[in-house]
Parts: C-alpha cells; structure tokens; sequence
C-alpha cells in the first residue's frame, strides 16, 4: 500500500499548489488522475517492480560508464585496501544454476573511492604458479613487475652481470684503413686474393678466413621503432693484422661494386668468418644485382656518411676483426666428429657426445657415453652394436625430439 500512499501525497502536493492559483481569472487545470485510470494520461496502476529498478539504474549506468571508467583510472593508489564479497557473486552470472564468479573483488584507496571493483573465479590466487614470464609494452613496469612476481627473476642473467669484462679492442699493431674508392677497393682485395691456394692447394684443404661484416642505415618511425634498412653501406673484412672499411654505398646506389671485391664475395675458398654472414652477402647480392652465392648488429642512421666518425670506424673495425679473432680460437678445439665405438666397450665410456637436431644445425644436448653400454639391454631395450647409452648432463634445446636416435 505504499505505492498507493505515495501516489496520493503527491496527487495532494498538486492540489494544494494549484489551490494557490485558483483566484487567477480564466486558468484551466489538468486533473490529477486517479492510480486507477486508464485513459492515455492514466498511470494505469503501474508498480515498479525491482526489475524496472533496477533497468532504470543500468541503464543510468551505462550512459555514464565511459566517465565513471576514466574517474576510476585516475585515482590514487598510495595506501590500499582489498576484499572479497560473496553474497552478489551468489545471485548473478549463473549457467545451468552454476555460478560463474565466486567473488566480487574490490579495492579501494587511502580515501575509501573504489579504484577496482571486478569479478573474480576464485579468491584463493595463490594456486596458481607464479609467472616466469611476462609482456608489456612499457619498460617502466619491469621493477614493478620483478618486485611483485618475484619468479621473474629466477634463471636470469642480467646483461650487466658481464660490464666488468673490457671491451674488445683492435691491437696497437692493426689500424683500420677507410677505403672509398674502386681503385683503392680494388688493391687492397688483391693482396688478399693473391694468398689464395691454388686449385691443387684447395683440393688438399688449403684456405684462407676472413672476418667479414656489414653495416646499413636504419630506418625508424617517429616514434623511434626501426621499420627496415637500406642497402649495406659499409663492409669491413679483417685479414691477419689488417682490417679494411670499405665505403660501397654510394657504389651499391648505381647497381655496381668493384670487381675484384665480387671476386672475392664469389670465392669459396675464402672462408668468411662472422655472424650472420649469409643474410650480409644475400642483401650485397640484392643491393648490386649479382648472384652471389650464400653462405646483431650497431644500429646507426648515417652510415652512407662520406667521413665516418672515430667511434664508427672503431666499432666496424672491431666488428671484422673480432670475427677473425673467434674463428682462430674456435678453431683450436677439436672439430667434433661422428662417433666410433672401439672394440672394447669399456674404454668408451666417459667420452664427451654432442647430440644434434635432426637437420644437425644445432647442438640438442651435451653428454658422455654410459657406463650402462656394457650391459646387454637398458631400461628393456636391447642394445645393439650399433646403439649407446648416452647419459645427459645438460641440455640446451628442451623437448627436442630426434627421430635419428629413436
């Protein structure tokens, strides 16, 4: 009957204000329809029910939502607080009589405003595992992120743990020479190509390395992100105690380099040493229209400059060099080779194997051979002269399967 009672205070409102105006002459009022009537005016004896109030509220909502989100997001956050409510998580969002959300997660700020008010499945988040690992577009939120998750740091070498190794110089007895021009270009590739073995030589394994790089402009987007590159600019090409810079760019612009540097590209037995030394002679290839057969870098904008910087010629210098300088320490170890099992099983074991991919590019795991070959049979599988127990001591490329090794 409150609805009723509420309609007839204001219908008594109504009367007594036009009540005041009854002595105005020619003034004419509507009637204050009665909660029964169900004319078009009529209220028709409407209840809101608690649906229509709460679509009424929904809908209020929903028209100031983009407002009530950016308020929210603007708030501080200095002094928190944080709860979880059951009771509206019981009646909302239910499949199948099933409800959805377990909870209503809130948390609030040092002046009591709601800065997160979701819907969560469970309130127990510690069940979950810890992240290892974690993306985001803003490098600000890496102390953030490493302080709260504190897995992230688990197995990780920062970079900086290394900053007290110097950093790699050229000798005193090797000067980087800057050359620009074809002719100059051209004499110093032929006091390279004049130490290449003979064609008899080559047959017996006669070579010469090289250390060999390349460096081309960037391009960059406003906001600072590299979009592409240009054709190589520079290439550098380190030999004994000599370290030659060779400014192409210009050259590359009109389709052409020096003879007896494609010469050189060309050369097999001139064996290039560096990182990625396939994609370097693939975009010279593209850059100067030839076929040249294929076998990270400083980013800088001005490479195609005409004088390069001390600092530019440094580090090209160094790029070529500490190749040359790698390959001669790599080529130190013993070259691994496949395995050979001698006659007498026992003395095998303990020797160091390498296990490869499939496409034997890359090293899968490090190991020994087991002492478990001498048996006949391991873990029920008989082994045959021509299968080993290789027992693993690190691996490098996890879930790597090997169909060669089944």
């Amino acid at each position: 009957m409150q609805h009723l009672q509420c309609y007839d205070e204001i219908r008594l409102q109504y009367l007594h204000t036009k009540a005041t105006h009854i002595h105005l002459p020619h003034q004419h009022y509507e009637p204050f329809l009665s909660f029964e009537d169900q004319s078009d005016n009529g209220f028709h004896g409407f209840t809101p029910s608690g649906q229509w109030l709460r679509d009424v509220y929904d809908d209020v909502m929903e028209g100031h939502r983009d407002t009530l989100n950016q308020h929210t997001a603007m708030l501080l956050g200095c002094v928190c607080a944080i709860d979880h409510s059951h009771k509206i998580a019981k009646h909302v969002f239910k499949v199948n009589g099933v409800s959805i959300f377990t909870a209503l997660l809130t948390v609030t700020n040092e002046n009591g405003e709601i800065c997160v008010c979701l819907f969560v499945a469970t309130k127990s988040h510690s069940q979950y595992a810890e992240p290892e690992l974690f993306y985001t577009d803003n490098m600000q939120d890496k102390g953030m992120l490493e302080h709260i998750f504190t897995s992230l740091l688990d197995k990780v070498t920062p970079i900086k743990k290394y900053s007290h190794l110097p950093n790699f110089s050229l000798p005193h007895s090797c000067t980087p020479q800057i050359l620009n021009s074809a002719l100059e270009i051209n004499n110093a590739i032929c006091g390279i190509l004049n130490d290449l073995p003979t064609p008899s030589e080559s047959q017996l394994g006669g070579k010469i390395v090289v250390g060999f790089d390349s460096e081309w402009n960037m391009d960059t987007s406003p906001s600072g992100h590299m979009v592409g590159h240009g054709p190589p600019a520079v290439v550098q090409i380190a030999y004994k105690n000599q370290v030659f810079i060779l400014q192409i760019g210009e050259m590359l612009s009109q389709k052409k380099l020096p003879y007896e540097l494609l010469n050189f590209l060309k050369d097999h037995r001139a064996i290039k040493a560096g990182r990625l030394v396939n994609g370097d002679l693939h975009q010279l290839a593209i850059a100067a229209g030839e076929d040249l057969d294929t076998f990270q870098e400083h980013i800088s904008s001005n490479w195609s400059d005409q004088e390069l910087t001390a600092d530019q010629t440094q580090y090209a210098a160094c790029d070529a060099y500490a190749c040359l300088c790698l390959f001669h320490k790599i080529s130190e170890s013993p070259e691994p080779t496949p395995l050979s099992l001698t006659s007498k099983l026992t003395e095998s074991i303990g020797q160091p194997v390498l296990i490869m991919t499939t496409d034997n590019k890359k090293i899968a795991a490090c190991g020994t051979i087991s002492k478990a070959i001498i048996h006949s049979s391991f873990d029920n599988i008989n082994l045959t002269p021509t299968q080993i127990v290789v027992s693993v001591h690190e691996v490098n490329i996890p879930a790597t399967i090997m169909t060669q090794h089944q």
